[in-house]
């Protein structure tokens, strides 16, 4: 099969969605001998353009259909020349809304729109009622449409079908992987046995940083000797000082000094706790679910299809308090046989369900199985273009 892949940042851009989109063609080019990038970097930059200017009013363009139809004939003629059997688009609904009449297209997402309105902040909430009503056409059309939809997560596949009608057939759950360049060699239990706790996150308040702090001070209350070590943001300055709190800042993936050191915060950490106040799914959990490491986190959004309550981790109601995510520590930590049953049932997870392979492998099953809607209509269009006609 011939697969062309779009997605909304570039899969050669390591930094591009925490590296989602790299990893994510990597998986199919493991699956397909030919796996062609099509993008339109000029539309990109105008899209950003267009995204700065409309932020003020609430008007996303990415959300406009006029916008979304010029978007798919910037890529129309790339994709003739390429003549793919398969339109893949990653979080590409823009892209794909212009296609998918005349392509089979898949359709790869950790969310659908109806999900994230007024869900997350910023470009999810507060919009324009003529971005809301343009963004759910969109979406409609792009997954009805669709040959097939590939979702992260239970939470958006049963989005699909409950808000736009997607059948069972179509609109499926498989996880993205851990976005890491080589499986690393799992860690024991720390042997200061030391309780380190590890808050990765870009956004303070959303990834519940004031509640991971407040399980801190809880432990330690109770004489546990705890620590909160914080990667990729920064701590409030009201804060304060604290004991057990380190800040280390945002360590980069792209820098290898950074990247060995967040590498030992995950070899050396107790438990990841990431109380997430929303997630569309959350791919820091695949990371350490690949070193071992069992998470604390909330059961919103896309979380619970990672973590597994008494098997990876641990789910906590959005409203816990900091005296229950303690309570659990201390039960799993005060016990070395439970602590590490819990990490190897968390490794075994991480391998069997939790990587860019078996992502790969079971979309790639999915993807074969697509039936080309229209074939004649298909070739009819590309016909002319590989006969060296002119468009």
């Amino acid at each position: 099969m011939r697969v062309a892949f779009l997605s909304s940042g570039s899969p050669e851009n390591y930094a591009a969605w925490s590296g989602t989109p790299y990893f994510c063609l990597r998986a199919l080019r493991a699956q397909f001998e030919t796996v062609e990038p099509i993008g339109s970097p000029p539309m990109r930059k105008l899209m950003q353009g267009l995204r700065r200017a409309g932020s003020r009013l609430r008007v996303d363009p990415l959300r406009e259909p006029a916008v979304a139809a010029l978007y798919g004939m910037a890529l129309r003629r790339r994709l003739e020349r390429f003549r793919p059997d398969v339109v893949f688009g990653l979080a590409s609904s823009t892209q794909l809304y212009g296609l998918v009449d005349d392509f089979d297209v898949v359709h790869c997402s950790d969310a659908t729109f109806r999900v994230m309105r007024d869900y997350y902040p910023d470009w999810f909430s507060g919009l324009s009622q003529r971005t809301l009503r343009n963004g759910e056409r969109i979406e409609a059309r792009v997954i009805g449409g669709a040959a097939l939809s590939l979702y992260a997560s239970d939470w958006a596949a049963d989005s699909a079908r409950r808000d736009y009608g997607a059948g069972h057939d179509r609109a499926h759950a498989v996880p993205f992987g851990a976005n890491l360049d080589e499986a690393p060699v799992p860690s024991n239990t720390p042997a200061d046995r030391v309780c380190r706790l590890l808050f990765i996150g870009v956004d303070w308040a959303r990834k519940g940083g004031d509640l991971a702090l407040a399980v801190l001070r809880t432990l330690r209350a109770r004489g546990v000797e705890a620590e909160l070590h914080v990667v990729g943001c920064a701590v409030p300055a009201s804060v304060g000082a604290v004991p057990g709190l380190v800040a280390h800042g945002f360590l980069s993936k792209g820098d290898p000094a950074q990247h060995r050191q967040l590498q030992d915060l995950f070899a050396r950490a107790a438990f990841l706790i990431v109380p997430s106040r929303q997630e569309a799914y959350g791919l820091v959990f695949c990371e350490a679910g690949a070193y071992g490491l069992p998470s604390l986190a909330t059961a919103t959004g896309g979380i619970p299809t990672i973590v597994r309550p008494g098997i990876n981790g641990f789910l906590f109601p959005l409203d816990a308090t900091a005296g229950a995510y303690a309570d659990v520590v201390e039960a799993q930590w005060g016990s070395p046989a439970a602590y590490a049953r819990l990490r190897e049932s968390t490794l075994a997870r991480a391998r069997s369900d939790l990587t860019w392979e078996a992502w790969g492998t079971r979309s790639a099953d999915l993807i074969r199985g697509v039936r080309q809607r229209r074939p004649e209509a298909v070739h009819a269009d590309l016909r002319p273009l590989a006969e060296g006609s002119p468009s």
